[in-house]
């Protein structure tokens, strides 16, 4: 560990919450010089590997940019919080922050970078946390359904139909896929409507419900 940018880091931090104290001739806190004093520790500690102090002063400085109205970089610094988590193995807080910064970027109208957020999170935490994937999948989907995204929003909820069937929870991933038939329909993606009609017929077939996967086929075959 590098005892120099460790030592400048703590300096930085040291300085941040001095620019927040008030005093007789103080009478407001420089928010603003704390947000960068905070940004600076977190590059040091980042820097010299110190990744929970590191973790602490971009959550720190994430939370005055909210607070400052700057959401769009309080997105952007709680996703570099989730990457450090995934460096450390810490997935299930990294799928929550990845998630924060998904509301911080809806919150400041940038619903796109929301989506696109919480699709990375999804891959970055679908091997460990399948479920938790498949929530912050649904996320996506929802914001890309909202924005008239069919096309996106068809791909992040047939995620969730795959991860779900190897999870063996056929019913929620039949659910899903009878939602991408739906987006991929609006986009007139006729082609990828086939493919997930295949899917739910496989999952009544896996459920030797015979009668109800030749009556899905006569439907959408018809």
């Amino acid at each position: 560990m590098n005892d120099k940018k460790l030592n400048e880091g703590h300096s930085h931090m040291r300085a941040a919450e001095n620019c927040q104290k008030t005093s007789l001739f103080k009478w407001k806190p420089d928010l603003e010089g704390a947000i960068e004093e905070y940004s600076k520790a977190a590059t040091c500690f980042r820097t010299c590997k110190a990744y929970d102090l590191a973790k602490n002063a971009y959550i720190k400085t994430a939370e005055l940019q909210a607070i400052t109205n700057s959401k769009y970089y309080a997105g952007k610094n709680y996703e570099q919080v989730a990457l450090l988590c995934k460096e450390t193995k810490h997935f299930e807080q990294a799928a929550e922050l990845m998630e924060k910064s998904a509301s911080m970027f809806v919150e400041h109208g940038t619903p796109d970078s929301a989506r696109l957020v919480l699709e990375k999170g999804g891959k970055m935490v679908e091997k460990e946390l399948p479920l938790k994937a498949v929530h912050l999948y649904k996320k996506a989907s929802a914001i890309a359904d909202n924005e008239d995204r069919p096309n996106n929003a068809a791909e992040n909820i047939g995620k969730c139909a795959r991860i779900l069937i190897n999870e063996r929870k056929l019913d929620q991933a039949m659910e899903c896929l009878k939602k991408e038939i739906a987006f991929h329909e609006r986009s007139q993606s006729y082609p990828m409507i086939g493919k997930s009609v295949t899917g739910i017929i496989l999952v009544y077939l896996h459920n030797d419900d015979f009668a109800a996967a030749y009556a899905f086929y006569e439907k959408s075959f018809k």
